[in-house]
């Protein structure tokens, strides 16, 4: 009597690994496919976490669905990003990202309401209030291109654990790179969205002394207040003002307090985590060449420019290695303007 095999179940993910392993996974097995030009199952047979990512990206157009590739795909991504040394690898653990379901735009609305929209004790006879939610036209969030080349040699690809070098790497970069963006003063583009400090006038820092920290973080929480925000208030602070803020405030401030290397020192930014919304493609691009010259700077440009040749430059065949780029789609703003933020602080 032929036995029945167990469906793979979205629990079962994590039962095989983190959900960034598995995704590390699928990029080495793409990366193992493209470098020795063979099938990709001769590099996933048996683990079905992979296999079912693997549909999810040759498959994109099943994503609309609720499929447990699509499941999959997006937790393998959010977990790489949430394990990076990054801010927004913890504020996304306080929210749920939006994805995109192959949408080229998804619209988030504000809702603002009060104490007095919502309800009211009532005696007998009483007629109930009538109340309104305020409807904003919050943000509208369009894919916009997230992408990191990350450079092999063939040694550390054929001889080490890749998966895990690998999977480190995106945790780091991903993250990092995201922080960079968000947290700056960039006006949106064609290319990205605003940073949630473009167009922010900051609150003048208080004079030094003992309580300097708490009469920033003071204006900090009644600008939130006075903009509507606040209950689900967050500080983001640069490293050092991070370090002093929580060995001042203690273990009993209950407000989250994360270090971003992204902000300029003496820096701090209160902002409303509930009224952040990210949102992401859940299947990223994996491309692998062995064969390129690339420019190798974290600011890269063309390699000829106007005559003028970039520096440094780096063969990939004449260096035995290669390389892996990795693009993620997603965006993100602000549903309501619950920012603030406090420059040139004196503690």
């Amino acid at each position: 009597m032929a036995q029945s095999r167990k469906p793979f179940l979205p629990e079962d993910l994590r039962r095989n690994g983190r959900p960034g392993e598995v995704l590390a996974r699928m990029a080495m097995a793409e990366a193992q496919s493209q470098q020795q030009r063979v099938p990709i199952e001769n590099f996933t047979h048996g683990d079905e976490p992979v296999r079912l990512l693997q549909r999810a990206a040759s498959a994109p157009a099943a994503l609309a669905t609720d499929s447990w590739a699509g499941y999959m795909a997006r937790e393998g991504l959010v977990d790489v990003i949430t394990s990076g040394p990054a801010a927004i690898s913890e504020i996304l653990k306080l929210s749920v990202p939006i994805p995109f379901d192959g949408n080229a735009k998804v619209r988030v609305p504000g809702i603002g309401a009060t104490a007095d929209d919502v309800a009211g004790f009532l005696g007998e006879g009483d007629a109930f209030p009538v109340g309104s939610l305020n409807v904003t036209d919050g943000c509208t969030l369009t894919p916009t291109k997230l992408g990191r080349i990350i450079a092999f040699s063939n040694e550390v690809f054929r001889y080490s654990n890749a998966v895990d070098v690998f999977r480190r790497r995106l945790s780091r970069a991903w993250p990092l790179a995201l922080d960079k963006e968000i947290f700056s003063s960039t006006a949106a583009s064609s290319a990205r969205p605003a940073g949630l400090q473009a167009g922010l006038s900051p609150i003048p820092a208080a004079s030094a002394g003992a309580d300097a920290w708490k009469t920033d973080l003071r204006a900090l929480m009644d600008a939130l207040v006075a903009a509507g925000g606040g209950n689900q208030a967050a500080f983001v602070c640069a490293p050092g003002q991070a370090l002093t803020l929580k060995a001042s405030a203690g273990a009993k401030f209950d407000y989250p307090i994360f270090a971003s290397r992204a902000l300029a020192a003496r820096t701090v930014v209160a902002l409303d985590v509930g009224s952040f919304v990210f949102a992401i493609d859940p299947v990223p691009q994996f491309l692998l060449t062995d064969a390129a010259v690339m420019h190798t700077d974290t600011a890269a440009g063309q390699l000829v420019t106007g005559g003028v040749v970039s520096s440094p430059l780096r063969s990939l065949w004449q260096t035995d290695g290669f390389a892996l780029k990795a693009i993620i789609r997603c965006s993100f703003g602000m549903v309501a303007p619950h920012v603030a933020v406090v420059t040139n602080t004196n503690w």
